[in-house]
This record gives structure tokens, sequence and C-alpha cells, in this order.
């Protein structure tokens, strides 16, 4: 592979996510220069989390309590997604997105707007989920202009 400057790496953050970024870093880390994980938080709509949050005897949060707290959860994981990188010798920054709109189309923006070279994604959909709902990894590289490299859950 030849040298990367900028690859983005879109995540959740979960745990499923952890073992691909770290699979990606343990075959590619010597051939990157920097690699930007990207959280995209998802907004609750407020109707419907207000009532199934009530219904299942729970109280209601307010939006901006639910990203306060989604950001902090989110930078905190990441710094161990870094401290990992940085470990393995690959620079890596965390970078989370609150603003309303889709994970592709996030993910499609920032690689624009930051000259990224590469996105690297996991794919956890199972097939029928991607069928009936979508696949958020299939959607990226529909849209990505650069190389997109995709690793695929083992279950699908």
């Amino acid at each position: 592979m030849k040298q990367l400057k900028n690859v983005l790496f879109p995540s959740n953050l979960s745990s499923e996510s952890f073992s691909v970024f770290k699979k990606f870093i343990a075959g590619h880390g010597s051939s990157i220069s920097e690699i930007t994980i990207l959280s995209k938080v998802l907004r609750p709509i407020n109707a419907f989390a207000e009532s199934s949050i009530t219904a299942m005897g729970g109280s209601w949060i307010a939006p901006e309590q639910y990203l306060e707290r989604e950001n902090k959860h989110r930078d905190d994981l990441g710094k161990e997604w870094v401290s990992y990188a940085e470990s393995q010798g690959v620079k890596a920054k965390v970078v989370v997105d609150d603003e309303l709109g889709d994970v592709s189309d996030s993910v499609d923006k920032y690689a624009k707007e930051n000259k990224q070279d590469m996105i690297v994604v996991g794919s956890f959909a199972t097939a029928t989920e991607a069928f009936f709902i979508g696949s958020i990894a299939r959607q990226v590289v529909r849209q990505a202009d650069i190389p997109v490299l995709v690793y695929h859950n083992k279950s699908n």
C-alpha cells in the first residue's frame, strides 16, 4: 500500500469497531501519517424519545443534556483509541460530529473538507439488516469520491 497522508475511520466507538480499528492499524499503520476517528452522534427524535422513555418508567432528558453526555462519552472513548494508535506509532485524533444529519453524509463531508486519502469502515449489518434498513458502510462506499476499505464482520 502506498503512503497515505490522511485516513478517515468513521466509528460509533463500539468494541466491534475497535477490533476493526486494531486490525487496520496492525496491517497498515506503517503506511499512514494520520488517522482521524470520526464519531457521529445521532440525535434522538424528541417526541418519540420522551414518550418512550416515560412509558418505560424513566425520565426524559433534554436534547442539550443528551448531546453533552454523548460528546463527553465519545471523547473519553476516543482517547483510548488515540492512545492505542499512538502506542502503535500512528498519529491519531478523534472528531465528534453532533450536527444534525446522516452518518454517511457526515463522513462524505468530512472526507472532502479535510482532504482525506482513504476511508476505512467496518461493516456490521447482517444481510437481512442491510436489505431492510440499509448499511452505513454500503452508503459510505456509494458516496465516496476516494478509496474506501471495508472490513466485513465475519458473521455476515
